[in-house]
């Protein structure tokens, strides 16, 4: 009979103190297990992470302006300054063409050294230029180039502009 007295009270005591523990007020170290200390302790820490950025080309049908604008963090912001650089050189009618976020972009625009048989054509025909974005500078060239060349019916197309959006560590 003493030995179930015996059980019966250590049972009744380790489990009133589990209880006990469950019931501490929020912030009480007494409470806090062993496991959970360390979690306590560590300070927290800043994530770092790179941020993409846009750019942006703005041009004006009548005038061979351009605007444009790289590493900002905002589609809506690039653009913006984009066409605020090509009123500011003395396009009238600036619009977008061309927005890009974590790529290069290049313009290319017909010039004067054009074989002659375009030389004549030059004259009577508007030019286009042609605006491109891709993952590198080359592969952007690369589609523009025959592009720049086919829509101005043969002429020689040149760089008028190229750069590369890059990725800003934050944190």
């Amino acid at each position: 009979m003493d030995k179930k007295i015996f059980v019966l009270a250590a049972l009744t005591l380790f489990t009133s103190l589990s209880v006990f523990a469950q019931n501490c007020p929020q912030g009480t170290p007494s409470c806090v297990s062993l496991d959970q200390i360390d979690y306590i302790t560590d300070p927290p820490f800043k994530t770092i992470y790179w941020k993409k950025s846009w750019g942006a080309i703005a041009s004006s049908p009548d005038s061979p302006v351009i605007g444009t604008s790289t590493g900002r963090f905002s589609r809506r912001s690039a653009v913006k300054e984009a066409i605020r650089k090509c009123k500011s050189k003395g396009g009238k009618a600036c619009e977008l063409s061309l927005a890009y976020q974590h790529q290069c972009a290049v313009v290319l625009r017909p010039t004067k050294r054009a074989n002659p048989h375009a030389l004549k054509e030059m004259e009577s025909v508007t030019v286009t230029s042609v605006s491109q974005n891709a993952d590198t500078i080359v592969k952007a060239l690369e589609i523009a180039a025959p592009s720049c060349h086919k829509l101005n019916k043969g002429m020689i197309c040149d760089v008028l502009y190229l750069d590369c959006t890059k990725p800003f560590l934050i944190g």
